[in-house]
């Protein structure tokens, strides 16, 4: 498994921590995590920092930043799905179920 990175976004509503590395984004979380930010230069961290700009500067936010998808087979594919619902519009957790 890569090693992962932490960088740290600041948003207008606060502080987002963004985990990646080579294969893309792996997570993100609301507030500072621990261990200290790493990889803020990394071309990962920059794109997640020009996305959170854009959505919170009311501007729709180009392609997203490369993501590093784990989970189960199911996880996948609902994040896949998840993926599809187009910018600007929201789904219910029943719509999206029933659409897998």
């Amino acid at each position: 498994m890569a090693r992962q990175e932490l960088a740290l976004c600041p948003t207008p509503i606060g502080p987002v921590s963004v985990e990646g590395g080579q294969g893309g984004i792996a997570a993100l979380r609301f507030g500072a995590a621990g261990g200290g930010a790493t990889g803020g230069d990394s071309e990962w961290a920059r794109a997640a920092r020009r996305w959170l700009d854009d959505y919170f500067g009311g501007r729709k936010p180009q392609a997203p930043p490369p993501l590093d998808l784990r989970g189960t087979p199911f996880q996948l594919e609902v994040w896949r799905a998840a993926r599809l619902v187009p910018y600007g519009t929201t789904v219910s957790y029943g719509r999206l179920a029933a659409s897998l």
